[in-house]
């Protein structure tokens, strides 16, 4: 199998396949003119100034990344359809849930806690759909903490304020709460 991308820009994949991808990318605005130039510049054989050559090796590593981590998805759904246990696996999320509420760094006023984009959002995307039936205790304490932030909205401090970080972050964890609060009791 030929190696996508040489470290210092030696294309050794077929020139079709660079120009359909390419193409491909700049039909969904994925690319710049600067990645345009560096590859095009690349497949005639000429140098490429280390400008271009950055953006085009972040633009190439991205594409390198996203084709592998989809085989190895692929593959291991393959190989894994069979093992998979969606129960297991709600237990599991409840339980790391379950810590993140209790833990005092990500815990908030009046009574509430952080609703952290990193973990509770994606539990409460996932958990949804692994419940069989009404939420279980730990989704329903989420929801529950959700709705008193919602309806305490002018009494609970913003997640972080310009006080502690500096302006304008009362506003900015104010708008993403606002809109992961939407999303998770949209979700629901």
């Amino acid at each position: 199998m030929p190696v996508l991308f040489g470290f210092w820009g030696k294309a050794t994949l077929s020139v079709s396949i660079w120009k359909k991808m390419l193409s491909w990318l700049e039909d969904i605005r994925l690319t710049d003119g600067r990645t345009t130039v560096a590859l095009t510049q690349l497949l005639r054989g000429g140098r490429v100034s280390m400008n271009r050559m950055m953006g085009f090796q972040a633009f190439v590593v991205g594409v390198a990344l996203t084709i592998s981590s989809l085989t190895v998805g692929i593959r291991v759904a393959a190989q894994e359809s069979d093992t998979w246990d969606p129960e297991a696996a709600a237990v599991y999320l409840d339980s790391r849930q379950a810590l993140w509420m209790e833990w005092p760094t990500a815990a908030r006023d009046h009574g509430t806690f952080c609703v952290s984009c990193h973990s509770t959002v994606p539990y409460a995307l996932a958990r949804t759909v692994l419940r069989a039936d009404a939420p279980g205790v730990v989704e329903r304490r989420l929801l529950e903490n959700i709705e008193t932030r919602v309806s305490s909205w002018e009494k609970v401090r913003p997640f972080y304020s310009d006080e502690e970080y500096r302006v304008p972050k009362t506003s900015q964890s104010r708008g993403t709460e606002a809109i992961l609060n939407a999303l998770m009791l949209a979700n629901r």
